[in-house]
């Protein structure tokens, strides 16, 4: 229930009773009756024995099964994960191949410049609250952690030398009220001040520069040289993208979940949803290749499309309704709305049945 749903309308868990009840209660495999059962508490419980069936086993057995049934070719896969930064001596480090390129050299050097452009920036809006004569930054500390602050928010704590100078600031007043004369007794008061001093790291900056646009890639594959590991590399986005779906049509972030095990859970499902959408664009574009369809009509005004998405082809379907027409003394009559050439034919390229389709 939950993988349909988010499938097709991605719902939120609370809003799972009335997204069941717009749809036949059969289709989601349900009695009329179970349908006002459907409530967030019960999905909860339901993500709860989800995790207690070894999701990592469950998503292996999956994944198995697919790639068996619809012949997936595991010749080339792509291990894409989220970043993480570790320090040490590793044994395999030395398997790294680092590659240079110049549009990311470009990109690093217009990154580092306007990192270090912001953090002048505010050292010189730090300069001007330092010199207030109402100033709250009377203590070194303080000064030193608006400094750090900075160099760490703007990230250019390496390029940047800075220097914290203490200062006396002394004032003068009268000893007594009055106008002043020339016997006037004036009073000296000092009090503690900082001023900044910065200024770029030139060396630094120098070394920095040598990294621009080199990237390490790491890989078991120890047959393809330097140049066919790039290209194989430069194929990537295509499966980051469709992990990009989570975040952007699934909405997958923030899960507005307390238990540890229902988020995991959670993820378990949208993995799914990404698998069927994947398999739907898998199997269409397959049968596109092999009946030689270059493209399909299916974009607004009848426009050509190369490569279906599965969020297109579902909304296609969107509009087909089935009503059930009830008459005292007489059976039922079910009206499914007519199929248009455009989804019949959509329908056996998927090797699926029109004739029986919304019944």
């Amino acid at each position: 229930m939950l993988l349909r749903n988010l499938l097709v309308s991605r719902e939120p868990l609370y809003g799972l009773g009335e997204w069941a009840a717009r749809y036949a209660p059969d289709f989601l495999g349900l009695e009329a009756k179970e349908v006002s059962w459907l409530n967030d508490d019960r999905a909860g419980r339901a993500a709860d024995r989800l995790f207690l069936a070894e999701i990592p086993a469950l998503v292996l057995e999956v994944v198995r099964h697919v790639v068996r049934q619809f012949q997936v070719g595991l010749d080339e896969l792509h291990n894409d994960s989220t970043s993480v930064t570790v320090y040490g001596a590793y044994l395999a480090a030395a398997a790294e191949k680092r590659y240079h390129s110049t549009q990311k050299a470009a990109l690093d050097a217009a990154a580092r410049a306007s990192q270090i452009e912001r953090a002048l920036k505010r050292l010189g809006e730090l300069q001007q609250r330092l010199t207030s004569p109402r100033t709250r930054y009377r203590q070194a500390a303080k000064v030193q952690q608006a400094v750090e602050q900075i160099l760490q928010t703007c990230e250019a704590a390496d390029c940047l030398r800075v220097a914290i100078v203490p200062c006396q600031e002394e004032r003068f007043r009268q000893e007594k009220r009055g106008r002043p004369g020339p016997d006037t007794h004036y009073v000296k008061t000092t009090s503690s001040r900082f001023q900044l001093s910065y200024e770029i790291d030139g060396p630094k900056m120098a070394e920095e520069s040598q990294t621009d646009g080199v990237f390490p890639l790491v890989s078991n594959v120890t047959e393809l040289s330097e140049l066919e590991l790039l290209h194989a590399y430069k194929r990537q986005p295509t499966i980051e993208k469709r992990f990009s779906q989570l975040k952007t049509d699934f909405a997958a972030a923030p899960v507005y979940l307390k238990e540890v095990r229902r988020i995991q859970a959670l993820l378990c499902l949208y993995f799914f949803a990404l698998l069927v959408e994947a398999l739907l664009e898998h199997e269409l574009r397959r049968a596109m290749q092999r009946e030689q369809i270059e493209a399909l009509p299916i974009y607004p005004e009848g426009r050509p499309c190369c490569w279906p998405t599965a969020r297109r082809l579902l909304d296609l379907f969107e509009p087909v309704q089935r009503h059930t027409l009830s008459r005292k003394q007489q059976p039922d009559e079910v009206i499914v709305t007519e199929l248009t050439a455009l989804q019949r034919r959509l329908l056996k390229l998927l090797g699926l049945s029109a004739r029986g389709y919304g019944r």
